[in-house]
């Protein structure tokens, strides 16, 4: 079993530089965020995609504590939203997170199909 633990949030401490920096997840997509009070701001480059090549993304999103929130609006015209939480697992920062992305439905789907553009998952991303 691995060993868990919340990473812990110091009274008056500025979140900012817990979620500053580079960080990549299991499909080696890079994210590079800064950080000013609660807001969140950056990149995201991912080397898969739902068109098969790599794509690019703006990041905005929050912080409170451990906790982020963020969205990437992508060059392909689809959406991913993240909410996750910081932790430290065997001594190594991990942000683990919970994703939804909806993209444009194609031509062929009838409206009854639509939810089929929207898809979930899990990442884990590490500095």
């Amino acid at each position: 079993m691995r060993e868990m633990a919340h990473a812990p949030s110091t009274e008056g401490s500025s979140s900012s530089g817990k979620f500053r920096g580079v960080w990549r997840n299991e499909l080696n997509s890079t994210m590079t965020l800064t950080v000013t009070g609660a807001k969140v701001e950056g990149t995201y480059e991912s080397p898969v995609s739902t068109s098969g090549g790599p794509a690019r993304g703006d990041v905005t999103g929050f912080v409170h504590g451990d906790h982020i929130s963020f969205v990437v609006n992508w060059s392909t015209g689809s959406l991913t939203a993240w909410v996750g939480q910081l932790v430290v697992e065997n001594g190594r920062e991990v942000l683990q997170t919970l994703w939804q992305m909806i993209k444009a439905p194609s031509p062929q789907e009838s409206a009854a199909e639509a939810w089929k553009s929207i898809m979930s998952g899990t990442d884990q991303f590490h500095r």
